[in-house]
């Protein structure tokens, strides 16, 4: 099967990509479709090419046959050097603007099945290959038909979701017996710039283990005062510290601070979401004749200033503990990490972290007290870690305040020789995605689960819902073969000139989970697919993977990958649609197979010869090959 990645750029009619003030939204594309290309990483069936496919079979140009075949002396070759970004199924792409992660399904036919990362900074066009694991096998065929060794059968339908201040990767175990029947295979994933898949195996074997949350603090549903913001999972004290003080600032003529710490939008960390909140620690003066100052101060004794966060580990060991850290251009340069187990006695661990030149984001820091060596903060009712700003007497950089003689004009402080941090006491500090880990005091291993649970039949994750917890996702629910269970009028048939017919049912499903292991079923949802349908005008397939974005109205906007009977798969790939819903339950779909976002090349419709599907053309032109 020939599947290429299209860089689509779409946006709402007259809105010029502006958020959407009504539902129903139109759609119009902002330029014409682009085939990507990869450089690097495996084998593209480009260089197989050329490439052709008759009746749903290979008869061209597959993974051995052709000018440049996948295996070269029993070792698969690598992509020479740019083609085509094919064959990568199932992307789950996150980011913003032109800067772009994508994970992807790899799948030569016959050959093998890969989890491969990509990056790209120009919105999808051209993508460079980061890695590639989970492999099914390092077997290099022969032939194209592989017949009894063909191993396109692996892990697949990659879907990341952000929790525990990582990441959790789902994959669909497709080997016989498993796949559409278990739940999705799990792996804990921490992404890295050099490396997306940090952690996973280069086979196909499960994923190492990590611990179990005890606390966290995401700050998106936070109760209690923002001075204290209380956990969304577990139970636990966070503080700020230090914003209340009575430090003077000669240059900007103020004396004081009392505490305005607050919950506030931060992106860039470990939370994709363009949404994602955090919690930005600052002050403001108490006195009203100078200019505003956010209760960093130079003047302050170092490791006094910052946030502390408590949390008993009693019943628990194998503590970790993970944080994002996001610092201003004028706040604090250098953190901190303290941990205390008696609740007032607290010891220094790990290295000084010291923010970039004008303040960046370090996100998923993480304190590993096992690997340390430490074993008191086990069992610990008085376990707490502060994060506390520190001086570093040998920075003299860009940035540092300005001496004059013996006085530090930034905060009126003396003595030539006092150690500064890169502030000008006007920033703040912002911690997000903060986790306490660990594992039960009965186990002696760290474990993690390895598939989900309470799914029914799950073939992949078609979308998360942003900012929701416990945790909300539309997955889509395939039982093989599911529709000899029908009448016969509700079954696909074979067409002549088109695929053999597909007898799977989809239904799109909803699921909540506190963890992102164990779920709960929430029923189908209406009008996005009819799984009973035969029409090929109508929607009977859908792809697990699409883009749920949220309107300004408050309904939801979803585009998908569908198909019908034609295609003779129930992968879903024949268009990309889009539909609306207010409440994630019923849908409404105004962009289907005939009038749809993206389509492969328009068809006769076998019941009616004067039709064609689609019977318009897509939003972004040309329909594709």
């Amino acid at each position: 099967m020939r599947m290429e990645s299209l860089a689509l750029s779409v946006c709402a009619a007259l809105c010029l990509c502006v958020p959407i003030q009504a539902q129903n939204a139109t759609w119009t594309a902002s330029g014409s479709p682009v085939i990507a290309t990869l450089s690097g990483g495996p084998w593209l069936l480009q260089e197989g090419g050329p490439y052709t496919e008759t009746n749903g079979a290979t008869t061209a140009g597959g993974p051995v046959t052709g000018s440049t075949p996948y295996c070269s002396a029993g070792v698969p070759i690598s992509n020479q050097p740019v083609n085509s970004f094919q064959p990568f199924y199932f992307p789950f792409i996150y980011g913003r603007g032109l800067n772009l992660q994508g994970y992807f399904d790899y799948r030569p036919r016959n050959v093998n099945e890969a989890l491969a990362a990509a990056t790209t900074s120009d919105g999808g066009k051209t993508w460079s290959f980061q890695q590639q694991v989970e492999n099914l096998t390092s077997f290099c065929p022969n032939t194209d038909t592989n017949g009894a060794t063909g191993n396109d059968d692996g892990l697949g339908h990659p879907y990341v979701l952000q929790l525990s201040g990582g990441y959790i990767l789902y994959m669909l175990d497709r080997r016989n017996g498993w796949v559409d029947s278990s739940g999705m295979i799990v792996h804990t994933l921490t992404p890295k710039a050099s490396g997306p898949l940090y952690g996973l195996p280069a086979a196909s074997e499960f994923s190492p283990p990590t611990g179990n949350i005890i606390t966290q603090w995401n700050f998106e549903y936070t109760g209690g005062s923002s001075s204290s913001p209380t956990p969304n999972i577990g139970s636990g004290t966070a503080t700020a510290l230090g914003m209340t003080n009575s430090y003077a600032n000669v240059a900007n003529n103020y004396t004081g601070s009392t505490n305005k710490d607050d919950i506030t939008g931060t992106t860039g960390g470990t939370n994709p979401d363009p949404n994602a909140m955090a919690w930005r620690i600052r002050g403001t003066t108490k006195n009203n004749g100078g200019a505003s100052g956010p209760g960093w101060n130079t003047l302050a004794p170092q490791y006094s200033q910052g946030a502390q966060f408590m949390v008993s580990t009693a019943g628990h060991q194998n503590i970790v503990f993970e944080f994002d850290w996001y610092t201003t251009a004028q706040a604090p340069r250098d953190l901190q990490a303290e941990y205390t187990t008696d609740g007032s006695t607290w010891t220094k661990v790990g290295p000084l972290y010291v923010a970039p030149i004008g303040g960046g984001y370090y996100p998923q820091i993480i304190i590993n007290f096992p690997a340390l060596g430490i074993t008191a903060v086990n069992n610990n009712a008085n376990f707490g870690v502060r994060l506390v700003s520190a001086y570093d007497p040998t920075y003299t950089g860009a940035g540092s305040p300005t001496y004059t003689g013996a006085t530090l004009i930034a905060d009126g402080n003396t003595g030539a020789g006092t150690p500064t941090p890169y502030n000008n006491a006007s920033g703040n500090w912002r911690f997000d995605e903060v986790n306490v880990l660990g594992t039960p005091t009965s186990t002696n291993t760290i474990k993690f689960p390895t598939r989900t649970t309470g799914l029914i039949n799950p073939d992949g994750i078609l979308a998360a819902v942003p900012n929701s917890y416990p945790f909300k996702i539309l997955y889509v629910s395939k039982t093989l073969n599911g529709d000899y269970a029908f009448n016969s009028s509700q079954q696909c048939t074979a067409v002549s000139g088109y695929p053999a017919a597909n007898h799977d049912v989809d239904q799109i499903r909803l699921a909540t989970s506190r963890d992102g292991i164990t779920w709960t079923d929430g029923g189908t949802v209406n009008g996005l697919n009819d799984p009973t349908t035969v029409s090929a005008h109508a929607v009977r397939y859908m792809a697990p993977n699409g883009s749920l974005v949220k309107l300004s109205t408050g309904a939801w906007g979803l585009f998908f990958g569908g198909g019908n009977c034609l295609d003779g798969d129930s992968d879903g790939f024949h268009a990309i649609m889009y539909a609306e819903s207010s409440d994630l339950a019923n849908w409404t779909v105004y962009n289907g197979i005939d009038n749809p976002i993206a389509s492969v090349s328009p068809t006769t419709d076998p019941a009616n010869s004067s039709l064609t599907i689609p019977a318009n053309t897509p939003v972004i032109g040309a329909t594709q090959d």
